[in-house]
């Protein structure tokens, strides 16, 4: 259970790392970053946390597609609320947010890679 939210984890402090040097080295600076890490690391969590549950895998399957659809969908839908709440910031922490994406879905798809080759290892 405790690597489920290592990996969110990391990708969590690279993202800050990226953000921060977004806005201090390029005209992409916005600081509301935080609230896109916040977000997608909660996430990526309760994501983790559901897959967790025991199942065989062909359900395990379309848990993980519904999943990524679902979570696709609600980063959509994240970064259109925020460009209604504050459409002067819009582009910048749409790419801020769609980095920290992109990040995430590496460490996550890493995470998935790593523990389907444990259960393949088990008798």
């Amino acid at each position: 259970m405790k690597k489920a939210h290592i990996y969110p984890s990391i990708a969590a402090i690279l993202s800050l790392g990226m953000s921060l040097f977004f806005c201090f080295y390029t005209p992409l600076t916005t600081f509301n970053f935080w609230i896109s890490i916040l977000y997608i690391w909660l996430v990526c969590c309760c994501i983790n946390l559901f897959l967790l549950f025991k199942a065989d895998v062909k359900t395990y399957t379309q848990r993980l597609l519904g999943v990524i659809v679902i979570k696709f969908l609600a980063a959509l839908f994240f970064i259109l609320i925020f460009g209604f709440l504050n459409p002067h910031v819009f582009y910048k922490f749409s790419a801020h947010f769609l980095t920290h994406y992109a990040l995430f879905i590496a460490f996550e798809v890493a995470y998935l890679l790593n523990k389907i080759k444990s259960e393949k290892n088990k008798p």
